[in-house]
């Protein structure tokens, strides 16, 4: 498995150890939004 970043390979491996224990500031970042959508915040609206 690869993580890429604005087209760069940032993170290689396999997918237990990318998932399970990445190790790129870039991939964890992602991780987190992706399994835990509820701890990213909508922007607020201008009303």
């Amino acid at each position: 498995m690869i993580f890429m970043d604005g087209g760069v390979v940032v993170e290689q491996g396999q997918p237990a150890d990318v998932l399970g224990n990445p190790q790129h500031e870039r991939t964890k970042t992602f991780l987190s939004r992706v399994l835990n959508p509820t701890a990213v915040t909508a922007p607020e609206s201008a009303d």
